[in-house]
């Protein structure tokens, strides 16, 4: 332990060698916990990478209940989500779909819908995309189903246009 220049004791950080006020929770440069017993503990990490300090018990002689320290990113850094490539490109298709190729653009666009839709899921909030992945899905469907009914009514066309159909004559 050193000394401040204002004549405050200071503690090390074994971490990262930063100097804290002696009654510190935590490292106020890098986040590691410092132990009410003079020990250090690795802070927690979260699903996203960063490290945030675990639930600190109210020690002797303090007044309140448990509490958070501060949440801190690792170095300064910023968490960023982003959109799903599949969820957005599944959404092109289906339109693509029902406007110029149904049947091809359609499938694709259930196939990456889907793919993206369990992606998401899985992802643990790190990609976002979920509504572009369904309205992929939903646009793909249709895009099926329509290209069915125009084959069903091509087909009813073909049948009775090629039928020998004659009135007679009187």
């Amino acid at each position: 332990m050193g000394l401040y220049a204002a004549g405050v004791a200071m503690a090390e950080c074994p971490d990262c060698h930063a100097t804290n006020p002696d009654d510190a929770v935590f490292c106020g440069n890098c986040g590691r916990i410092f132990s009410r017993t003079g020990g250090t503990q690795a802070p927690a990490v979260t699903p996203y990478g960063a490290t945030t300090p675990p639930l600190q018990q109210a020690g002797a002689g303090e007044v309140g209940r448990d509490y958070y320290p501060p949440y801190q990113y690792p170095y300064g850094s910023y968490v960023t989500v982003s959109n799903n490539g599949k969820a957005v490109a599944s959404l092109v298709l289906a339109i693509f779909g029902l406007v110029s190729c149904p049947i091809l653009s359609s499938i694709v666009a259930l196939i990456l819908g889907y793919q993206a839709r369990n992606e998401i899921a899985a992802s643990g909030g790190w990609q976002t995309g979920e509504p572009l992945a369904r309205a992929g899905i939903i646009m793909g469907w249709i895009g099926i189903a329509l290209y069915v009914l125009l084959m069903v009514v091509v087909a009813i066309i073909a049948a009775v246009s090629s039928s020998t159909f004659s009135l007679p004559l009187y």
